[in-house]
């Protein structure tokens, strides 16, 4: 019997195997083999690598009742501005689609610091909110969740609307070659332009140069950001071959992307696949030297060798780039504490907390500073305050209470 039910559990194996062997087959030839690509097919594609239990024709008939409730409307209006105004009346109000609070909650965290903390959501919410099929089903995507049920919609009524790619972000964006209009599908569908997100992701010329960044792409980068999500889901599921693959995929997509190449850094380096996540970073930072991705993935890397003062002197340029990033402060003042740099520690957490006094995190962190610094009052004062913020790591709320009896 026993030898009957491991049959059974291999054959289960190998069927499951191949199923998923079969997806990613079809989409290799979606995105690469392809002539006509449609947004919609793919994306439904990319969703069985991860659910094999929705209903791919209840999506398409979930779509195609949209794109016939909104068709009627918009094929009255020629004006590209009026389009626009259409689409987002469409999928905010009448259709009733939101923003994660993540992303779209707090308005007075910077570019940097908000798609940071998204970064930390975990690997089933960043399914959700990234690919079309759940963002459909669920009613909330973030800017690349979003920014395909806008070109999905686009592509379905004939607009010109492409992706666009910005450091940890997307947008759509109207281009017909002569009218350009960028769409922050995170706002609500409000209008930026360039100029916007040169200055809050201090985008470098290199990058504006190469193209990079704020270039308008083909339909088929959008799922370079697919792969990147997809990775990233890999990741925390464990699956780090799938995970390299992912972003390797997303790199074959769109080459000029700094975000995969840091991305696939960090599982050669986190998980000791390769030594050579160095020269991966380098590239990146030839693509965008402002990258803070790329920053951020060398000063980890180097803190996980257990090289600190490197790390440290990768974060002091971070820092230089990005004065406004208060994530990068917290890990500044983390890696000045491991070096028992108490000063300097505080210093950065302190930076980091005028920054964005509402993350609760940084009052931990200082918490866990003046432990170690032996004080114990301040240490116990800062955690309370990490606590009424809603932290989640209170390791030092208790720690110091017990230091002080």
């Amino acid at each position: 019997m026993k030898l009957l039910i491991r049959f059974v559990l291999i054959i289960q194996i190998l069927l499951v195997s191949h199923t998923i062997a079969l997806a990613s087959v079809a989409l290799e030839k979606a995105l690469f083999h392809s002539k006509s690509l449609s947004v919609l097919e793919t994306a439904i594609l990319f969703s069985k690598e991860v659910d094999k239990e929705f209903s791919s024709k209840q999506i398409r008939e979930q779509f195609r009742q949209m794109v016939e409730d909104i068709r009627p409307v918009i094929e009255k209006e020629s004006r590209p501005k009026k389009q626009l105004t259409i689409l987002k009346e469409f999928i905010y109000e009448k259709w009733g689609f939101k923003v994660p609070s993540q992303v779209g909650g707090n308005n007075n965290l910077g570019y940097y610091d908000s798609l940071l903390r998204f970064a930390e959501e975990s690997p089933e919410q960043i399914y959700k909110d990234s690919f079309l099929v759940p963002v459909i089903q669920n009613r909330q995507g973030n800017c690349l969740g979003l920014t395909s049920l806008y070109l999905a919609l686009a592509e379905a009524l004939d607009l010109p609307i492409y992706p666009v790619f910005a450091p940890y972000h997307i947008f759509p964006r109207y281009d017909d070659g002569t009218v350009k209009i960028n769409i922050e599908a995170t706002a609500f569908g409000m209008i930026f332009p360039d100029q916007f997100y040169i200055r809050v992701a201090h985008l470098s010329k290199e990058a504006i140069e190469q193209k990079s960044y704020l270039a308008t792409l083909e339909p088929k980068d959008l799922f370079s950001g697919y792969y990147l999500a997809l990775g990233s889901y890999y990741s925390g599921q464990g699956l780090i071959k799938k995970a390299k693959s992912a972003f390797q995929s997303s790199l074959k997509v769109s080459p000029k992307l700094a975000l995969a190449y840091t991305n696939l850094a960090f599982v050669y380096s986190y998980y000791k696949m390769s030594s050579d996540w160095n020269s991966v970073t380098d590239t990146a930072m030839e693509l965008d030297p402002n990258f803070i991705g790329s920053y951020l993935m060398m000063a980890q890397a180097y803190a996980r060798e257990g090289n600190y003062p490197k790390a440290i002197t990768v974060m002091k340029k971070a820092v230089e780039k990005h004065p406004d990033v208060a994530h990068a402060y917290a890990l500044l003042a983390e890696y000045y504490l491991v070096e028992g740099d108490f000063k300097k520690s505080i210093k950065g957490i302190e930076k980091a907390i005028h920054i964005a006094p509402w993350e609760g995190s940084f009052y931990a962190t200082l918490a866990k500073i003046h432990y170690y610094k032996k004080d114990y009052p301040k240490s116990l004062k800062s955690a309370k305050k990490a606590q009424s913020m809603g932290a989640k790591d209170l390791t030092y709320l208790y720690l110091a209470k017990k230091k002080m009896g």
